[in-house]
């Protein structure tokens, strides 16, 4: 058994909350169809399946894919934001 990790990038239909902020608890309603609460729902699925998720998150305009200003980043393992939408 080894780690192993999911990467998907992908555009339009994210952003719950968006009044939340930095260190506030974002709630994904998994009965959604948004991005946030399907990638949440797949969080879920996992660990229901006995996978140790180590680490999940659902980062908004990543720095890394060229935004000048990154979005917040949602942890879809505690729910907490990191950051703010401007």
């Amino acid at each position: 058994m080894g780690l192993f990790r999911i990467t998907i990038e992908g555009l339009g239909g994210h952003g719950v909350d968006r009044g939340k902020g930095d260190g506030e608890t974002v709630y994904f309603d998994i009965d959604g169809e948004t991005a946030d609460f399907l990638a949440a729902r797949l969080v879920l699925d996992l660990r229901a399946k006995g996978v140790e998720v180590k680490k999940a998150t659902l980062e908004h305009w990543p720095a890394d894919l060229g935004y000048d200003v990154p979005g917040p980043v949602d942890d879809l393992l505690t729910g907490i934001r990191t950051g703010r939408f401007e």
